[in-house]
């Protein structure tokens, strides 16, 4: 990059403040900040209450971490009004139509106009709008539609803020293939578990009784910390290996998550990005329905997934298995959609004048 490039980008405004103990919620932000980094001369991040290692997993280079919310949003205004700042939203969740919603899309509404009229570009990658669809909603709709660039990972998304909008696979996607270089047979089955949703022990016991008949490993994997117990207590139950929330820094602990899945034929989980990332390491994922049906909203367009069901608590694991080449392809076209999507974005927030 020439000094007038470098001169020419602008500052990037944009957040990684999440669940700390969620990996998911690290690993989605950690994509769109890698994504972002190169095309501006800074990226300014709110971190609100985030703990160190989390901070950690993220690049450190051109990058100003910023935990105060009024510094944060006095940065972005010393900046818009000359023309410097691009709006960048990180993917996730979003609930609409609250009295905390509304409070803080005024302010959001606010940022996205001030930005546009300097010159400044917006967008938002991956979000997921949940909540209620009557009138509350307007000023959500109105900072859906102001973004240069909005996708969203479910068309439950545009129902909840009352228009159409684009919906792409989850950023997940785009971390790639993290399966071994080393191929083996792989021989076990992995269970990652939300501790907060009522469990078929039923079904888990079943799984575990032909992963056994199977000669297979069966293992439970912590990836949010807040299941680590249920985790315990079912590798406990069962006499089978854990992968443990510790407290090594978060991308150690990603690390060991990404290595149990790596080793797996099938991974069993009401978790979304534990379905992810188990994909992205070459194993099949099942999806358990816990009544949210959050898996097969957002995964069903890109991935046939087998599901878990109280009708269905069990399947044939060697049948499912067999199922990883298809899962695959299919995973090379989310991750294509995904590299056209940060192409337009690259595109987008470049662009120095408006029509």
């Amino acid at each position: 990059m020439t000094a007038s490039e470098q001169t020419a980008l602008r500052t990037a405004f944009y957040s990684i403040s999440a669940q700390d103990d969620n990996l998911g919620d690290l690993e989605i932000r950690r994509i769109v900040l890698g994504w972002i980094l190169p095309i501006h001369k800074e990226v300014v991040v709110y971190t609100g209450s985030m703990s160190k290692t989390y901070m950690d997993a993220f690049p450190q280079s051109s990058v100003r971490f910023v935990s105060n919310p009024l510094l944060f949003q006095l940065l972005f205004l010393r900046h818009a009004v000359t023309g410097d700042a691009n709006l960048v939203y990180a993917p996730g969740p979003q609930r609409v139509g609250t009295r905390r919603s509304l409070r803080k899309g005024a302010i959001n509404l606010l940022n996205l106009s001030i930005a546009r009229i300097r010159g400044g570009r917006s967008i938002a990658i991956g979000r997921a709008f949940s909540g209620s669809t009557d009138g509350k909603i307007k000023i959500d709709r109105s900072i859906a539609r102001s973004f240069d660039l909005i996708t969203v990972r479910d068309h439950a998304s545009g129902e909840a803020v009352g228009t159409e909008l684009r919906v792409a696979p989850d950023v997940a996607f785009a971390a790639g293939n993290s399966a071994p270089d080393n191929e083996q047979i792989r021989s076990k089955i992995c269970f990652s578990l939300r501790g907060d949703r009522n469990l078929n022990h039923e079904m888990v016991a079943a799984l575990v009784r032909s992963a056994r008949q199977l000669n297979w490993d069966v293992e439970f994997v912590t990836q949010v910390k807040r299941d680590d117990v249920l985790h315990q207590q079912l590798a406990e139950i069962y006499h089978a290996d854990l992968v443990a929330w510790t407290s090594e820094p978060h991308l150690i602990q990603l690390k060991r998550v990404s290595s149990a899945y790596g080793k797996a034929a099938v991974v069993v989980t009401n978790r979304l990005h534990a379905a992810l990332f188990a994909t992205n390491a070459g194993a099949v994922p099942v999806a358990v329905e816990d009544g949210t049906r959050k898996l097969q909203l957002t995964l069903a367009p890109w991935l046939s997934m087998p599901i878990l069901t109280p009708e269905t608590p069990t399947l044939d694991l060697e049948r499912v298995a067999a199922l990883s080449g298809e899962l695959s392809r299919q995973r090379s076209v989310a991750q294509s959609e995904l590299e056209q999507i940060q192409r337009e974005a690259a595109a987008i927030l470049q662009m120095t004048d408006r029509a």
